[in-house]
Parts: structure tokens; sequence; C-alpha cells
């Protein structure tokens, strides 16, 4: 059986639910006993993100890494055709998107200050990092979960849902022309959503931002105020540019500063 033709020839559908299944679905059983857990007092004294939560998620990406990349290669994604295309402008656009996305949850804190207290009293309360965090785990987190989120979330997602699926098969006359590309490539190239659709953008991002909160639901508003608005900005960022570098990076970034201060 021609293990790689069959998965080639399955549609996009299949394709995108098992790269959702496989990327996140390990996260929700963390998530649902997080929300239940966030009504008991334990909440403020309890920090959301540990040290060994961190090494946690590096264990679970680099194991579901593993497995998605051979699948999304046989299927014929790329790091080009997802948009990493490491670069040092890119790098610098990273370390911009990280301050205006910072800047943007500082100036939502300060707004739910002034106008929404039960916000405010949410966001003094809510522990959301804690002290002693190893250096190796930093780094280790900020490198791969970056990489990681942005690829499935925001790369992967996007380009899935801002393309039309490519209906029109490849006439059997080209089979006999040697010039024309082999029935491999034809069949790879059916099964990728092809030509942009501009209306679906919108709806590409939301539904990439609906994902990323839905894993960040246990850090309850003040997660919500922080990755709301990051989803927005980098998922219209890599709809407009198709460069994910900059996101990886800003992510990264964003990581970082959290955690850096809190190191033991």
């Amino acid at each position: 059986m021609d293990i790689r033709g069959y998965i080639r020839r399955q549609p996009w559908q299949i394709e995108f639910a098992i790269v959702l299944a496989l990327a996140f679905g390990w996260t929700m059983p963390a998530t649902f006993r997080a929300l239940l857990a966030s009504a008991t007092p334990a909440r403020a004294s309890v920090a959301l993100i540990s040290n060994a939560i961190l090494w946690e998620i590096i264990q679970y990406d680099v194991i579901f890494l593993s497995l998605l990349a051979p699948f999304l290669y046989v299927r014929g994604w790329t790091f080009s055709r997802l948009g990493v295309r490491p670069s040092v402008w890119g790098t610098f656009i990273g370390a911009f998107l990280a301050l205006i996305a910072y800047g943007i949850f500082f100036r939502l804190a300060v707004l739910a200050h002034h106008w929404l207290p039960a916000v405010h009293r949410a966001l003094i309360h809510t522990r959301m990092v804690g002290w002693g965090y190893s250096w190796t785990a930093i780094i280790l987190t900020c490198a791969i979960n970056s990489f990681y989120e942005e690829v499935f979330v925001c790369g992967y997602v996007v380009s899935v849902l801002s393309k039309r699926r490519q209906k029109t098969a490849a006439p059997t006359t080209e089979l006999a022309d040697c010039k024309q590309e082999s029935v491999e490539t034809n069949v790879i190239k059916a099964a990728q959503p092809a030509s942009a659709h501009g209306a679906r953008l919108p709806a590409a991002v939301a539904i990439s931002v609906a994902i990323r909160v839905s894993y960040h639901l246990y850090q309850g508003i003040p997660g919500l105020i922080a990755i709301v608005p990051m989803g927005l900005l980098f998922g219209i960022w890599f709809a407009r540019t198709r460069q994910l570098w900059p996101l990886i990076v800003a992510h990264a970034i964003f990581d970082f500063v959290g955690l850096a201060a809190r190191a033991g």
C-alpha cells in the first residue's frame, strides 16, 4: 500500500482536522482542569505557569512537532510555504511587533483600571507567573513554543482557511505527456488549498485568534487581554504579508520578557 500517496489524496479538510487535533488537542484537558480550579481561592496564591509546566510544554511541543512535520511534508507544506524565512530585517520587525503587543496590553490594563473594576480586580488577583524559572526552560520555551504556536495557529491555519480548495482534477491526457508534471505532483497540488480568496481572510484570522484563545483560557481575564490583541495583530500581519518569522521572534520576546525577570 502506498502510504504517501494515500496521505496526499486526502482532502484538505481531513488534513486540517488532523493538524488541529494533534497540535492543540493535548492542551484541552489541562485547560478545562485549570478553568475549574480557577474558581477556588488558590488562584491568587499559585502561579498559573510554573517551571514544571514550562518543561511539560517543551516536551509536548517536541513530540507533536515530530509527528506533524513528516505528515505536513508529505502533504506539500514547507517552511517557505508557511512563511518561515529568517532574516535580520524580519527579526527587527518582530521586535517592533512585540513592542506593539505589549503596548496594547498595558493600555488595556490601564483602561480596565479606570472603567472596568471587575477586570482590574482579576488582573490584580491572578498570579500568572511565579519565581525560580530555570534559564534552560526559559530559553527552550521561547525558542520551541514560539515556533510551534506561530507555525500552526497562525501560519498554517490562516494559510489554509484563506484559500479555496481547488476542485478541478488533472486531465487524464496529461498522463501520456512526458512534458507534463508527474501524477504524484498533480496529486499533491490537488490536495492543497489553492487560489487566495480575499473574502475569507477576516474569517481565517478570527478562527486563528479563537484557537489561540482556546488553549490559553486557563490564564483567565489577564490572558485574554494579552492574547486576543496579540492574536489579531499577528493574524492580520501574516494575512497581509505571509511572513511568519517576525511573529516567531515577537512571540519569543513576549514570553522572554515575562519569564526572564522571574528566573532563579
